[in-house]
């Protein structure tokens, strides 16, 4: 799953905003903003958001955080109910 920009990504995902997101994180909310200027996260604070969001890293940065192997049998997690 490629996304166009994670760092709306997640604000759509925590339907929070830029400050939110920011104190979560424990940094300035212009730095959150760059990051969505930008339109991406840098690695170095990829596993931070991640540990701070439950969004993978491998979502937020595929380019360097691979997605985790699929065992046979495994059912795909994107397609698990949370009724």
């Amino acid at each position: 799953m490629a996304i166009r920009n994670p760092t709306e990504f997640v604000l759509e995902s925590l339907g929070c905003s830029q400050t939110d997101l920011a104190k979560k994180l424990g940094v300035q909310r212009a730095t959150v903003s760059i990051w969505k200027k930008r339109g991406a996260i840098p690695v170095k604070s990829v596993k931070r958001v991640a540990e701070v969001t439950g969004i993978p890293a491998y979502i937020l940065c595929p380019d360097y955080f691979p997605a985790p192997p699929m065992s046979v049998g495994s059912p795909d997690p994107a397609s698990s109910n949370r009724d």
